[in-house]
This record gives structure tokens, sequence and C-alpha cells, in this order.
């Protein structure tokens, strides 16, 4: 039989490797998490305007309308932007900001199948108010 000399230590460097894993991940775990917090602290918060767009088509041409029905940030809306299929939708005619509830807008656009987007824009803050896919006739 073999005599034991000594205490084997082979074991002691897996575990301080394994320690070490553990503490790095969890670093680069704590890294991300604060910059991911970071960047989510300079969104600004979302604007509240409620809003039916529909489409028609008129004796002057093909309509894209908008119906005001309200919201909070109603008051603060100094301007839309249409386009249907990225193409910039013509107002029918010069509208004043803000509008109040009831009010009716139309733009121009081409007939057919079309993305339509509007674009509010609140004292040079720009959101998507609109954005669907919808028949022009």
């Amino acid at each position: 039989m073999a005599k034991q000399t000594g205490i084997q230590d082979d074991a002691v460097s897996p575990v301080i490797a394994t320690i070490l894993l553990v503490a790095i991940a969890v670093g680069l775990a704590a890294v991300v998490a604060v910059a991911a917090f970071g960047m989510a602290g300079n969104l600004e918060g979302g604007k509240m305007v409620s809003l039916t767009v529909s489409a028609q088509k008129t004796t002057s041409g093909h309509d894209i309308i908008i119906t005001y029905a309200g919201g909070e940030d109603l008051p603060g809306l100094t301007g839309v932007f249409v386009t249907a299929d990225e193409e910039p939708a013509a107002p029918e005619k010069m509208y004043t900001y803000p509008p109040s509830v009831g009010t009716v807008q139309k733009f121009r656009a081409m007939s057919g199948q079309k993305r339509v987007i509007v674009v509010g824009t609140f004292d040079g803050y720009e959101q998507i108010l609109y954005d669907k896919i919808m028949y022009i006739p």
C-alpha cells in the first residue's frame, strides 16, 4: 500500500475558476443593466391625441380624412404631416393649430392600397399618431 503523504489540492483551482467566472458574469450583467436603464431615462413620454383616419373619393380627388376626438395633449399639437406610401399628402387648405375636438382635416393622396402615416408635432417634438395600411378609393 502506498502511503499518503499530504493533502491533495488539485480541486482548489477549479473552485476558484468557477467563482471568478460567476463574479465576471455578475459584473457584466450589472454594467449592461446600468447602461440600459441610463438610456431609458432619456426617453420623452408619449403624447396622447385621439383621432380617426378614413379615406374617401370626392369630386375633387382622393382624400385622407383626419377627425380629432380629443386627448390631453391635443392643445399642444402644433402641426400634422401625412404620408401615403412615403409620398407627402397635400393638405386641402391651410389649417390652424391646435385643432379642437371635432375638427376635420383633409389631405389629398393617390388612390390604392397605401400605408398611411400621420405624424404630429408638439413644440419641436414629433410623434407618430397613426400608422396603418388602408385603401384609398
